[in-house]
Parts: structure tokens; sequence; C-alpha cells
């Protein structure tokens, strides 16, 4: 469940605008908002940096520090939006030609879906 959030995160959360980005965070990406997260995306940015894959190193990098901002004081700091486009180099202000609506993704992986209240 963990790395299918990753990849998500990857491939999807990135692109967002900021409202949809704190959309996902909030509801979908709550399993790897934590310490169990960091560590896997570590893992994931350590077996990057192995294979040499410069373009995943750097968006894995970007997750890592978004998780560590979202540690460290919620969304004191992920809440404003000049600050998410300062952190998020693969967002819509500095990809404007890749970026994605939350309505545009077609499978949403949402850890609510797997563990509803």
């Amino acid at each position: 469940m963990v790395g299918v959030l990753i990849r998500y995160m990857l491939d999807s959360v990135l692109r967002f605008d900021h409202n949809d980005f704190l959309k996902a965070l909030r509801i979908d990406l709550g399993p790897i908002l934590g310490d169990v997260g960091l560590w896997a995306l570590n893992c994931q940015l350590d077996q990057a940096k192995e294979n040499k894959d410069s373009d995943l190193k750097k968006k894995l990098q970007v997750c890592v520090d978004i998780v560590e901002k979202y540690i460290e004081n919620a969304f004191d700091v992920l809440g404003q939006e000049k600050k998410y486009n300062f952190i998020n180099k693969f967002g819509p202000k500095k990809c404007p030609k890749e970026q994605v609506t939350r309505e545009q993704v077609k499978n949403i992986y949402s850890w609510q879906h797997y563990a509803p209240l």
C-alpha cells in the first residue's frame, strides 16, 4: 500500500496545483505522511542513487522534503501556496505543461478506500 501511494505521489500529486495537492494530502496520502513513509521514500531514494536515475532521484527528494515539512509542522508551511511552489520543483508553477488536476486522474489511490472510518 505504501509503495502504491508513493508511486501515486510521484506520478500525480507532484503535478497538482495547490488546492488539489492539499486535498490529496488530507484524503489520499495518510500512510506515507509519517515515519514509515519517510523511511520508504528514503529507501527508494537510495535505490535511485544506486541506479543513477537522476529524474527519479529529484522527484523522490522533493517528496522527502514535503513529508519532512509535513512531519515538522503539518500544514503551516505546505498550506501556503507560495511556500508550496518553492518546495515543489515539479509543480504547475515550474512545469505548467505537465500540470494534472485531481479530476483527470483515473484511479486515485486513496488509503481511505482500504481503511474507511
